[in-house]
């Protein structure tokens, strides 16, 4: 989908934002365009002038979502100038900012279980998951305070244990907020 037009207007960013609410509240699997429809006070029609089809329209929401996500990470990794720090308050930021919108993840969650069935979602998820651990990796490496003897290979273990952190972290939120 082109990156002009129709979805950078203030009616086509609402059918996101009102389909991404939908998502978090009833899942990919029971929502329905005339969900989307009255909660973006939109009618189905229009909606279908912007998006060809449900499945267009999750893969728009799910791409804004990651590319926001994908944005805090490099927020933590230029914020933070050693390794040690980005752990530590770099893992922080990011709770505190799932902590005000746990809707990210539950999105992110539905795309993923979705994807089994919809190659369309399947492949951002994959391309998603990519881009951040690479992107992760090229910061790690970049450090200043990288010991000279770490190999890539140890680079990848880091940044796929941070990543298992970040998911095990919010799961257990979604699953009981009350014990995190």
């Amino acid at each position: 989908m082109e990156e002009a037009g129709p979805l950078n207007t203030k009616k086509g960013q609402n059918i996101i934002q009102a389909t991404y609410e939908t998502i978090v509240e009833r899942g990919i699997c029971d929502m329905t365009t005339k969900m989307i429809s009255q909660r973006a006070e939109a009618s189905k029609g229009l909606i279908h002038y912007y998006f060809e089809n449900k499945e267009t329209l999750v893969v728009e929401v799910i791409r804004t979502v990651l590319e926001g996500l994908l944005a805090t990470v490099s927020g933590v990794m230029e914020n933070y100038p050693s390794n040690e720090e980005r752990i530590d308050n770099g893992l922080s930021d990011f709770w505190e900012g799932f902590k005000a919108d746990p809707g990210i993840m539950i999105a992110i969650y539905e795309a993923t279980i979705n994807g089994r069935r919809n190659p369309a979602i399947l492949e951002k998820m994959i391309e998603f998951y990519r881009r951040v651990a690479e992107q992760l990796e090229e910061t790690v490496l970049a450090s200043q305070d990288l010991p000279a003897s770490v190999s890539h290979k140890d680079i990848q273990a880091v940044v796929s244990i941070i990543l298992w952190v970040i998911e095990g972290m919010t799961l257990h939120y979604i699953l009981d907020p009350a014990t995190t």
